[in-house]
């Protein structure tokens, strides 16, 4: 591996621990801080990352997106899914029958 990917492999995940305790300060989730740091070192804003490290590094991706997955898991518990579970399931249930509805109709038109 070359020298300025491994670095700027460390440079995003001191970004991403420092961001995460900052936004905590905010009593926000931690996934909030790793979406917005994504977005703003994006090729597309500040160029932090080189487009070369992102099509290359496709494991790390999965593995970002893994530990995305297990904050978010555990931002939920029981009690908390238990209150708003029927509202979940229904906006899940509106947003699928919705997509399809609109789907069709521009499929047919």
């Amino acid at each position: 591996m070359d020298i300025n990917v491994l670095l700027s492999i460390s440079f995003v995940l001191i970004l991403g621990i420092f961001s995460a305790k900052v936004i905590q300060r905010l009593k926000l989730p931690s996934i909030t801080a790793y979406i917005i740091l994504g977005i703003l070192m994006s090729p597309h804003i500040f160029r932090l990352v080189s487009r070369d490290l992102l099509s290359s590094s496709n494991f790390i991706s999965h593995l970002v997106l893994g530990i995305i997955a297990f904050s978010i898991g555990q931002n939920f518990s029981f009690s908390n899914f238990r209150r708003v579970g029927k509202s979940v399931l229904w906006v899940s249930v509106c947003e699928s029958l919705g997509a399809w509805v609109f789907v069709t109709f521009v499929f047919f038109i």
